[in-house]
């Protein structure tokens, strides 16, 4: 138990300095209270984080459970390493090979580091109320740093220090932990009466930061899961707010600050929406060419950039790995979908692990099929949570039967 105890702590540190961490570090070298000692940050604490994980198991743990998703996790992160390396090391050498190499490798990292970070992540009060406090924290830093200019947070362009401009993320990083924080408590708060007030801080606080996605489809996420436990009563109450929210946007569109966020409602003439329509076309393109096995990395040539793939899983792994990377993670993704929704008809919305599961997954899918890469580092994070779910359901079973 004590073992177990000892993990779970650390789960709690390593995602406080992953997410909350990572965005105060951004803000303090942004305003020139600290150089960037860390380079980007992120990288070199996943690599701490996933390094202590391991020899934590190592010298700690006597037996681990592994579930079936966790295992297809594995296997997969096994893959995109040894297709990477093997592309890397057998590939035609070129300016960028090394480059697309440590770009996708890092997200292996990301991945496993955040699996094992949530296979411990226990939702409690206490741990709750503390991820609340340092989202209000950083949403009032929001609010402080916001740009009168570009409507959002943009540190990158109003950041008081030159040097070291380079390691300072975008609003991409920013949403990413202002999200992943505001899911803890909100899994805990999802069923009480203050969970609404809770959401609409969220809304607001990543609406400002500008990052679509995280403000998208945290609200897509949050409200279908809503929806879908509570009563036809409640039901009604829900859909006449989310109508009466709907009429406000529309009414009030103009006076809205006119920022990416607000983007979204005429994606026809924003030219992030466009020029992401045009990779995808790119993609498509060569996949029809190559369809079998892909064209690996093609898309980095198409304008020099690294993050210039489609943006959405399903193309941007067939482009890269084939039809045999296209049907691996079709399979994670559908196996996903379906633990979700068996536990929310098992009645397991009371179970607060298997709650932060659900809103954290549902919020992945919607992500990774329209937004992100195949490398998201959120697919670990999703199983990890999975695995925390089942291991204190067997732990729990455990005692019931010792008691009986």
């Amino acid at each position: 138990m004590k073992v177990h105890l000892t993990k779970i702590k650390y789960s709690y540190l390593s995602f406080l300095l992953l997410f909350p961490g990572f965005f105060l570090y951004n803000i303090l070298i942004a305003k020139n209270y600290i150089s960037p000692v860390l380079g980007g940050y992120f990288g070199i604490v996943s690599g701490f984080v996933l390094l202590s994980y391991i020899i934590l198991y190592i010298l700690k743990s006597k037996s681990i459970y592994i579930s079936g998703l966790e295992i297809l996790f594995l296997v997969y992160q096994l893959f995109l390493i040894f297709m990477y390396t093997s592309y890397f090391l057998l590939g035609k050498p070129n300016i960028l090979t090394q480059e697309i190499y440590f770009y996708n490798m890092k997200f292996c990292l990301y991945n496993i580091s955040l699996y094992f970070v949530a296979k411990n992540l226990l939702v409690t009060k206490r741990f709750s109320n503390l991820c609340f406090i340092l989202f209000v924290i950083m949403f009032i830093i929001i609010i402080m740093n916001f740009s009168l200019e570009y409507k959002i947070l943009i540190l990158q362009k109003t950041a008081t220090v030159e040097y070291g401009k380079e390691y300072i993320s975008t609003y991409q990083g920013m949403g990413r932990s202002l999200m992943a924080t505001a899911f803890i408590f909100l899994s805990f708060y999802l069923r009480s009466k203050i969970s609404i007030f809770l959401f609409l801080i969220v809304c607001i606080a990543l609406y400002m930061n500008g990052a679509r996605t995280e403000f998208l489809f945290t609200i897509i996420a949050y409200s279908f899961l809503v929806f879908y436990l509570s009563s036809f009563k409640n039901k009604l109450y829900f859909m006449f707010f989310i109508g009466l929210i709907v009429l406000f946007i529309f009414v009030f569109y103009d006076y809205l600050p006119n920022n990416r966020v607000t983007n979204i409602l005429n994606i026809s003439t924003d030219l992030s929406s466009i020029h992401r329509i045009k990779l995808m076309f790119f993609s498509l393109d060569k996949i029809i060419e190559s369809p079998f096995i892909g064209d690996y990395s093609a898309y980095v040539f198409f304008n020099g950039e690294l993050g210039d793939y489609a943006h959405t899983a399903i193309i941007s792994v067939w482009l890269n790995l084939g039809l045999f990377g296209l049907i691996f993670l079709t399979l994670i993704m559908f196996y996903i979908i379906a633990l979700v929704f068996i536990g929310l008809n098992r009645n397991q919305a009371y179970d607060l692990n298997f709650m932060l599961f659900a809103l954290t997954s549902i919020y992945f899918i919607l992500a990774f099929t329209f937004t992100k890469d195949y490398g998201y580092m959120f697919l670990g994070f999703v199983v990890g949570l999975y695995s925390n779910y089942k291991n204190n359901n067997l732990i729990l079973s455990k005692k019931n039967d010792i008691l009986v």
